[in-house]
């Protein structure tokens, strides 16, 4: 292997094989001996005659056009097409991004099939709306979902405060419950759960991790779905799955997008409530 650059292409094939016949070395190194030899003539030609050919000779050489039979250079534009589009991405934008709590259970289900098979029919169909409940009854009369000063007039302003809520869960007013647009699943902490007498025996187990910024990792004790009540005393109830987590918070639980999907519900920070569609009007859940 003397002469022969190491980590080249060259290398690597001469590399794999055992025993390298005269004819088949031969039969690799022709297209570098083609370069070898094309790059003497053309340098030969343009700065007179001399057979060392310095690699920034051969960079010029290549800038300008040449051996191109020979190059495959559409992995390296293309890696540097990436480089400039992210530099130009961390220019507008910042350095680097941040990522997020992930993990729990799935929409369309836990095991690595069922996901692939969700995301094969979302991309074949992005029109039709992948449901596995029942679709929920339509308002009678259409009413667009709208925020407007009037809802924020007893907040003070400017504020950055959490949409905290107290919904009805089961035969308790929970307070303390956060309204989470970016939790994707509904939490239900283990001290709440207790204070609300329910039963570990109701609970269902599952084995998928959630995992916090630091990739800390974290088993929930298991789900248990309960009836959960929005807006006044006749407000709207659905049944909604809980993970159950045992850990510190300042909060009872979290209200995630699972709930926020199946109330059809749209928050707004600004206004501090949430409101969704009911057969007969809009409701509307302020802060607690």
């Amino acid at each position: 292997m003397t002469g022969v650059c190491p980590q080249t292409d060259l290398w690597k094939k001469l590399q794999s094989k055992d025993d390298v016949s005269l004819t088949y070395f031969y039969s690799l190194i022709e297209k570098y001996l083609c370069i070898e030899n094309s790059v003497v003539a053309l340098h030969r030609h343009d700065l007179g005659s001399s057979s060392n050919v310095p690699e920034e000779a051969i960079e010029d050489l290549i800038k300008q056009g040449h051996f191109k039979e020979y190059i495959d250079d559409s992995a390296p534009v293309r890696e540097k097409n990436r480089e400039e589009q992210g530099k130009k991405r961390r220019d507008r934008k910042g350095i680097c991004s941040v990522g997020l709590i992930f993990g729990g259970p799935h929409l369309g289900g836990n095991s690595q099939g069922a996901q692939e098979r969700y995301v094969h029919t979302a991309h074949q169909n992005a029109i039709r709306v992948m449901n596995t409940v029942q679709q929920p009854p339509k308002v009678h009369k259409e009413e667009e979902i709208t925020f407007s000063e009037k809802d924020a007039v007893q907040l003070h302003h400017p504020n950055d405060d959490a949409l905290v809520i107290t919904p009805q869960i089961g035969c308790f007013n929970v307070h303390r419950m956060l309204v989470d647009n970016g939790s994707i699943v509904n939490i239900l902490f283990q001290l709440a759960f207790e204070k609300m007498k329910l039963d570990e025996a109701d609970l269902k187990p599952t084995s998928i991790p959630l995992y916090d910024f630091r990739r800390d990792h974290l088993i929930p004790k298991g789900t248990i779905s309960l009836p959960v009540m929005l807006g006044d005393s006749d407000g709207v109830t659905k049944i909604t799955e809980f993970l159950v987590i045992d850990c510190l918070s300042a909060f009872n639980g979290i209200l995630g997008r699972p709930l926020l999907r199946n109330f059809r519900a749209v928050t707004s920070i600004y206004h501090l409530k949430m409101k969704f569609p009911t057969p007969t009007e809009i409701e509307e859940v302020s802060r607690s």
